[in-house]
C-alpha cells in the first residue's frame, strides 16, 4: 500500500461527502473502514518536514528511499520500490490505459 496525504480543508471536504453517503452500505461501511479510521494528523518537524507515524511507515512499507507522487489536491508517499512495480504495465495493460484515459478525457 501506499499513504495519501490531504491538505485539511481537502481532508474535511472528502470527509462530508463521506459523511452523505448511506450509512449501512456494505462498500460505505468498508471504505470508512479501511479508509478513514486509519488517518491521522501529522505534524511537522522545524525543518517543516511531515513526521509519518510509525504504522502509517509499515503500512506504506516506508523505509529509507521514498518519493512524493502529486496527485492535485493531494498526494501520495510511496516506498521508491513499490512506486516502480506499480508504474510497470505490459503492452496489454497500456493499451487499455490509453484507451481508458482517451475515453475519460474524450480525446
Amino acid at each position: 500500500d501506499l499513504a495519501f496525504f490531504y491538505p485539511m480543508r481537502a481532508w474535511e471536504e472528502l470527509e462530508a461527502k463521506i459523511a452523505a453517503l448511506p450509512q449501512f452500505d456494505p462498500n460505505v461501511v468498508a471504505f470508512r473502514r479501511r479508509y478513514v479510521s486509519a488517518a491521522v494528523e501529522c505534524e511537522l518537524d522545524k525543518q517543516g518536514r511531515i513526521l509519518i507515524p510509525p504504522s502509517l511507515r509499515e503500512h506504506a512499507d516506508l523505509e529509507k528511499d521514498v518519493l512524493w507522487a502529486g496527485m492535485g489536491q493531494t498526494a501520495e508517499l510511496w516506498s521508491k520500490a513499490r512506486w516502480k512495480q506499480a508504474q510497470q504495465m505490459n503492452d496489454a495493460e497500456l493499451a487499455s490505459f490509453k484507451t481508458a484515459i482517451a475515453e475519460q478525457f474524450r480525446l
